[in-house]
């Protein structure tokens, strides 16, 4: 199928949080995220979001972060001119951005979202039909428990896992190894066995005898899963020979060549898999199927995106072939809308007129074309706090 785009739009959106949500690499409040709007020669929309992080990377600056700012100039500078000086195909999407501009995988991933979801639209089939079909049935969500005093984390695991079938926690720690140890106790003595207990120290150990003294601690504590306890592979290689506890990689597994490496170097026990890390659901996509043919499982998360965001997160994994673990996705819906009240929610509203199907601890299938979401345009407006619009005469001014 041949695309023609028309024009480009970006709108950069800050929505309210429901709570404070912090994580260790995460210096500013979440709640910023870029979308973007393509047209094509038809007239038909498709639509991207992603959530740009300054802090997101891993050791020694690999890979680096980016600003609502920075993908929206590097969107309208770079990357709209190559898109709009012929017609594209969407199996050779990556390779155009990718010989527009090195890097910036999230610019290159807010348009590789819109131009699936337009794709969908056109052929009226939904995107994970796109990436070879459904390979399950739901997707299990795992709540986040951001950086808080114990309290706080118990008062928000208790409402959490009260609500309808969740059985997944992702606590939030690396900032002080004793409390992630007290933290994990103290939320195994109060939801019992069977809950999943996922620390995400977010690399936070920095060196291999704090992390292997740590996660024996979180082991003898509950813990079941620990995501990414120091940054760079070949301490994770390392640290992960004689840990107690399965070790996922997620600053250290951005793209399908990181993939590949964490598989060679036996570095982890699971991958944790974002669209944007890598640059759109195609890369996404490459990355799972890494998983699948290693026998590794994988979840796929993001940082919290709004509904067009999470849907692309939610087509990846129900496509993915591997064992998919519980994700830490939210479950979207507008204002006073949604299936929950605590268990995967982060914002107060949403753009998404309707709230994503949602039963038993587990988002449903979408089977709508596209991403199959419905964008609240005067949300949109309401939330906008700064806009731009490339075509093909605003596209020629920027290469001359």
């Amino acid at each position: 199928m041949t695309i023609e785009l028309a024009s480009v739009e970006t709108f950069v959106l800050r929505l309210p949080a429901r709570r404070d949500f912090r994580w260790l690499s995460l210096s500013r409040p979440l709640g910023e995220v870029v979308l973007a709007r393509i047209t094509d020669t038809d007239g038909l929309i498709g639509w991207g979001e992603v959530v740009a992080l300054r802090d997101w990377g891993d050791v020694d600056g690999r890979r680096h972060g980016e600003t609502s700012a920075s993908v929206t100039a590097i969107v309208h500078e770079q990357l709209v001119p190559a898109l709009l000086e012929r017609p594209l195909l969407l199996g050779d999407l990556g390779a155009r951005l990718d010989a527009a501009i090195l890097g910036n995988p999230y610019a290159k991933a807010l348009l590789d979202i819109a131009l699936h979801d337009l794709a969908g639209r056109r052929t009226g089939v939904p995107v994970h039909d796109l990436l070879g079909g459904r390979a399950r049935a739901c997707v299990h969500v795992a709540h986040m428990l951001g950086l808080m005093d114990d309290d706080e984390t118990l008062s928000e695991a208790r409402a959490a896992v009260a609500e309808d079938g969740v059985t997944a926690l992702q606590v939030k720690g690396g900032a002080d190894p004793v409390r992630d140890i007290r933290i994990i106790a103290a939320l195994r003595r109060e939801l019992g066995p069977d809950v999943m207990l996922r620390v995400d120290a977010n690399g936070g150990y920095r060196t291999r005898s704090l992390a292997r003294q740590t996660l024996i601690g979180l082991a003898e504590a509950g813990a079941d899963l620990v995501e990414q306890p120091l940054l760079g592979l070949n301490d994770l290689a390392e640290v992960r020979h004689d840990s107690p506890l399965p070790i996922i990689a997620d600053e250290a597994c951005w793209t399908p060549c990181d993939a590949l490496n964490l598989v060679a170097a036996r570095a982890v026990d699971a991958l944790s898999v974002y669209v944007g890390k890598p640059g759109g659901i195609a890369p996404a996509r490459a990355v799972c199927s890494i998983a699948a043919a290693a026998r590794l499982p994988h979840d796929l998360n993001g940082a919290l995106e709004l509904g067009i965001g999470n849907a692309a997160n939610l087509h990846v994994a129900f496509a993915s072939p591997a064992e998919l673990l519980p994700c830490v996705v939210p479950v979207n819906g507008p204002a006073g809308g949604g299936a929950t009240r605590t268990a995967g929610r982060y914002f107060e509203d949403d753009i998404v007129v309707h709230a994503f199907a949602y039963a038993g601890g587990a988002l449903l299938p979408n089977d709508e074309p596209g991403l199959g979401i419905e964008v609240d345009l005067d949300k949109v407006e309401r939330y906008c706090v700064s806009r731009r619009t490339s075509d093909r005469r605003t596209a020629a001014e920027v290469q001359s």
